[in-house]
């Protein structure tokens, strides 16, 4: 059992507090929460191979930029930016959920004790210093 410090509850093999879903994620729901972050990730790909298969077919035609009015475009490029850096997102969330589920590890294990792969997103809130090393006289 761990307590969250969000929402004051005990949940019994805490992974982590979901941001996203606003509850914890623990023993009784890491399963949809992983399966949630699955197909998350297979709707990602498959809006990735239709874009690059479309752009590929409209670029073989020699009609891409004559088929649609210029603001098709903007919002095309708008949304598969913004897609793209989405996407990058939940493909390492469920990448990182499976090695964690492999392995049987939870995301509050690997903050505390550092031994899965690192996340470098999370070495910006190490210390620049230790406390024991400085002299503050």
């Amino acid at each position: 059992m761990s307590h969250c410090s969000t929402c004051g509850k005990c949940i019994y093999k805490l992974d982590h507090h979901c941001i996203w879903t606003q509850t914890c994620i623990g023993y009784c729901n890491q399963r949809p929460f992983y399966l949630f972050t699955f197909y998350m990730t297979i709707g990602v790909l498959q809006f990735w191979y239709s874009t690059i298969r479309s752009a590929a077919i409209l670029f073989e035609s020699c009609h891409f930029f004559g088929t649609f009015e210029p603001g098709v475009y903007i919002l095309w490029a708008i949304t598969c930016v913004s897609a793209g850096l989405v996407g990058l997102m939940i493909v390492s969330l469920c990448v990182g959920h499976t090695l964690m589920v492999s392995t049987n590890f939870t995301t509050l294990d690997n903050l505390k004790k550092k031994m899965m792969c690192p996340m470098p997103f999370l070495e910006c809130r190490r210390p620049y210093f230790q406390a024991s090393n400085v002299n503050f006289s």
